[in-house]
């Protein structure tokens, strides 16, 4: 099988996964840096921007980037943590890919970067990210 077809297929496998997992698996309620950036995203959305105190950002802490995301995907859906969630589902699932580009560069072993992307398709931690409301989900 060509390099691209197996890439594919990890991609899709992965995606796969996540989705059901975002589709099937309770998910977890938003509570703390959930529910800011979940408020950050829906204001944002709403045209309210980043909250400033004076001439300050109440949220120094939260760099823009997630944010930003979560209230385009907001600005279309409406407030849709589900939509969030599958753009999540998306954007984790390249990381297989990535895993694979990765491994080629620093080992330079087809089987071995194969194994180790199909390890980050099924790898829960990875999969379960696309839950949580919180960048962490698109900076693995």
């Amino acid at each position: 099988m060509k390099i691209g077809k197996t890439l594919t297929v990890i991609f899709l496998v992965a995606f796969f996964i996540r989705l059901a997992y975002v589709f099937f698996v309770p998910q977890l309620p938003l509570l703390g840096d959930a529910a800011e950036y979940d408020q950050l995203g829906w204001d944002i959305a709403q045209g309210k921007g980043f909250p400033v105190k004076g001439d300050f950002l109440v949220e120094p802490l939260r760099a823009p980037g997630y944010p930003l995301m979560v209230a385009f995907i907001y600005k279309i859906f409406g407030h849709n943590l589900m939509a969030v969630r599958i753009l999540q589902a998306i954007i984790n699932s390249f990381l297989c890919t990535f895993i694979y580009f990765l491994s080629m560069q620093l080992i330079n072993n087809y089987k071995i970067a194969i194994i180790a992307s199909i390890i980050s398709a099924v790898y829960f931690p990875f999969v379960s990210y696309v839950g949580l409301i919180t960048r962490e989900s698109t900076l693995t």
